[in-house]
């Protein structure tokens, strides 16, 4: 048993040694300054950053934030090409990462304090109004304004709503993933670790163009 245990861990880490090296020859072939090591991980998810987890890679494109009474609710960040994971999400203080997927399992209407979705009965935790701003790439259309739910089921799962001002829904449904297994490779773009978030007084005039 522990003999497999340390192979795993060993493809494991000789996996994300070569996605590192893959992202440096992807940077260096979009015209990016060449280096020859490996860039340092980080713990800071900003636009632009790789994140690697287990054997999946995330490249970070876009941003959406949401403020509530000039408190930061969550942030997720656009992952194209990592279908069916389309964000990964921030969420709260303690910044709980969940890869969230697109659901048709959410009735229309205003959400009760308790929703069946995929065989499980998901609950309420936080629910109210906030400011959304939107910074980056390939973000979908976006309003100032948005309702939102959150819901778990105690166990991982999560689902996000979200009734923007202009009467579209986004709905998402995802699992939280251990932050510690995450290993997040900053971006030559991307906002250096501290930096300030967006001002979200409006979504940014680039996001709110894109469909």
């Amino acid at each position: 048993m522990l003999t497999t245990l340390l192979l795993s861990a060993g493809i494991v880490s000789g996996a994300a040694l070569l996605s590192r090296l893959v992202w440096v020859r992807r940077l260096s072939g979009r015209g990016q300054p060449s280096t020859s090591s490996v860039p340092a991980a980080t713990n800071e998810l900003g636009i632009g950053a790789v994140v690697l987890y287990l054997d999946a890679e995330f490249w970070l494109a876009g941003r959406v934030v949401l403020k509530e009474d000039g408190e930061q609710v969550l942030r997720l960040f656009r992952t194209p090409g990592a279908e069916p994971v389309i964000w990964l999400g921030e969420l709260g203080r303690r910044g709980e990462i969940v890869l969230f997927r697109e659901t048709g399992d959410v009735p229309g209407g205003r959400l009760g304090d308790e929703l069946p979705v995929g065989g499980r009965s998901l609950k309420l935790t936080r629910r109210g109004r906030a400011e959304m701003v939107g910074d980056g790439e390939q973000l979908p259309s976006m309003a100032e304004r948005c309702d939102f739910a959150l819901l778990t089921d105690g166990s991982g799962r999560r689902l996000l709503v979200l009734d923007l001002s202009d009467g579209s829904r986004w709905a998402l449904l995802g699992e939280q993933v251990n932050r510690e297994l995450l290993d997040i490779l900053p971006g030559a773009s991307g906002p250096a670790p501290g930096a300030k978030e967006p001002d979200a007084t409006k979504p940014s005039d680039q996001a709110a163009g894109r469909s």
